[in-house]
């Protein structure tokens, strides 16, 4: 893999967390991606921020291919009877197996979906029929 470099506006952020860590989180503005989260002693963040270099720290770095693109949303809906949910075998009223059925059923090439049915419009009911509301989402 090539490595590639690219100019991107982002944000730094600075946090201490429950645990006592500092936390560092770089964002890439366009996508909205956090793309690296380091986790340092406050200590060592203290030695490295008044000039000691090489300072241990955890470094997570994620999303790396979609730095600098744009990120475009979709919504959707489907529509689908509680007869084919419960021959399925699955339970209408559990929002986890509904999305398992969007990721196995409805995925849709070239794009990811967000199958997070955790807010209460999310899932709604009409009669013997359920929507379920979500997204897709893409990089470009």
């Amino acid at each position: 893999m090539a490595i590639v470099e690219k100019d991107v506006v982002g944000t730094l952020s600075i946090s201490k967390s429950s645990d006592g860590l500092v936390n560092i989180t770089i964002k890439d503005n366009k996508s909205n991606i956090n793309f690296v989260r380091v986790s340092i002693k406050p200590t060592d963040f203290a030695d490295a921020l008044f000039g000691l270099h090489g300072r241990p720290a955890k470094i997570k770095v994620q999303g790396l291919r979609h730095v600098g693109k744009r990120k475009e949303t979709e919504p959707a809906c489907v529509t689908v009877g509680e007869r084919v949910l419960k021959k399925a075998g699955i339970n209408i009223y559990d929002r986890d197996s509904l999305e398992m059925f969007l990721l196995e059923n409805h995925q849709r090439e070239g794009w990811f979906l967000a199958s997070h049915l955790g807010s209460k419009d999310s899932v709604q009911t009409e009669g013997k029929t359920l929507h379920l509301y979500f997204h897709y989402f893409r990089y470009v």
